[in-house]
């Protein structure tokens, strides 16, 4: 039993950091033009992309698993 409960945390630990990456990676990779000059209209839209229904519904599942798991 302990063992699936640390295997558990271990996945969602992994789980976490990997959306937070992604949607890091997403938000840096659209922060500049092609010419490579700073641009708040850029950032906007990157804030945009990573505001996206199906990242926002895996984070709060992710949570969700994760505060289960600080219960047990």
């Amino acid at each position: 039993m302990e063992f699936i409960i640390i295997f558990l945390g271990i996945v969602v630990y992994i789980f976490n950091f990997y959306l937070g990456f992604a949607q890091n990676s997403l938000i840096e990779r659209n922060l500049y033009h092609s010419d490579r000059r700073f641009s708040f209209r850029r950032i906007n839209s990157a804030l945009a992309l990573a505001k996206k229904e199906d990242q926002i519904k895996a984070l709060q599942k992710a949570r969700k698993i994760y505060s289960i798991y600080l219960i047990l």
